[in-house]
């Protein structure tokens, strides 16, 4: 027998020691671990916390319609042509956040039944600031501003029925609860 011939004992290490070998770097690789041996991380030196801002109508008053001469209007008011009434009420609308704008609208309500001759029926809609200036103001048709910050605002609704209003006007119904306000971001163009 010749010095270089391998023992049976000798072909077991070897076959251990390649199987052990290859379990590990099997365990390595699948396991997702990697071969690199050193790594270290570190905070930001100024780390700051940052919030986001804020876009909400946070509270809409107590309105009150009245009629023209100042009287608070119940659920038993009936229009009739010639009529004006008017909606009052003060919205605080929170806009925190830097470079944040939005569009303000108040629509008017909607009207339900059969008129055939819809101009009979107006709708003046206007928002003022706190000093009572008048920022936006639309005729048959939402209002909207755009705001850079956040405050209380005056909204108010003026509807009036026409002495022209048509049979058809009767028994009509005006949705007063229905007028919406909304507020929208305005979004920057991407492409500016």
């Amino acid at each position: 027998m010749s010095s270089n011939a391998e023992t049976p004992r000798s072909r077991s290490r070897l076959t251990k020691a390649l199987v052990a070998t290859g379990v590990g770097v099997a365990l390595l690789a699948g396991g997702g671990g990697t071969f690199a041996a050193w790594s270290d991380e570190a905070p930001i030196a100024s780390a700051k916390t940052i919030v986001a801002g804020q876009l909400d109508i946070v509270n809409v008053g107590n309105g009150v319609w009245t009629d023209s001469a100042g009287n608070v209007l119940t659920d038993a008011y009936r229009i009739a042509p010639g009529a004006k009434i008017t909606y009052t009420t003060d919205v605080d609308i929170a806009l925190e956040g830097d470079g944040l704008s939005a569009n303000f609208s108040v629509a008017p309500p909607p009207i339900s039944g059969t008129p055939t001759d819809s101009s009979a029926l107006s709708t003046t809609v206007s928002v003022k600031d706190a000093n009572d200036a008048n920022l936006a103001s639309n005729d048959n048709g939402a209002a909207t501003v755009e705001l850079t910050k956040g405050g209380t605002y005056t909204v108010e609704m003026v509807v009036a029925l026409s002495h022209s209003a048509d049979n058809s006007w009767q028994r009509a119904v005006l949705e007063l609860r229905n007028s919406t306000l909304e507020i929208d971001q305005v979004v920057p163009d991407a492409t500016a």
